[in-house]
């Protein structure tokens, strides 16, 4: 049995744990381990990392009434987060962003929440050599570039927005 503040000393916060609990029905017992918290920490930081790169807007009326639906039937939260991520996946879909912020109504995930990370100054200047070696086309040097800002315990990841840093947990 662990408290939720030992679980944050374990490098958990409230909103991963959460999503381990909207994956269970409600009317059924939560088999909670630290490997199925782990589990949903990796789904939880996908889920918001597919979410940043998406910049399209408006509504999407199949998928939300889908997800009413799954709310409606006896509060079905997992069959609810497939439809977020069923949403996710499909290419042809518009509207996710205002879709996803009507099923965070409900979830309560900051899925929109953009996390502001301290990144170190050094790790900066690397992403910011690494923009230019691409501009040039120099691949090698990027990824030897991304290498060392790995070895400082980042990770890049290139979006439409820009070169986005993440420490690795």
């Amino acid at each position: 049995m662990y408290t939720i503040s030992e679980l944050e000393k374990k490098g958990f916060n409230t909103l991963e744990f959460r999503y381990l609990c909207l994956t269970t029905h409600y009317r059924k017992p939560l088999n909670f381990s630290i490997e199925k918290l782990k589990t949903a920490q990796k789904s939880y930081e996908r889920l918001k990392n597919i979410i940043s790169n998406i910049s399209d807007k408006g509504i999407n009326k199949k998928y939300l009434q889908e997800f009413k639906s799954a709310m409606n039937d006896d509060l079905n939260t997992p069959k609810a987060l497939q439809i977020l991520w069923k949403l996710l996946k499909d290419k042809k879909a518009n509207g996710k962003i205002e879709t996803i912020k009507e099923m965070d109504l409900i979830f309560g995930l900051d899925l929109l929440k953009e996390e502001k990370e301290k990144i170190p100054p050094n790790v900066i200047k690397l992403i910011s050599e690494r923009n230019v070696a691409r501009k040039k086309k120099n691949w090698e040097e990027a990824d030897r570039i991304r290498a060392k800002i790995k070895k400082l315990g980042y990770s890049v990841n290139d979006s439409e927005k820009g070169s986005i840093a993440k420490k690795i947990k």
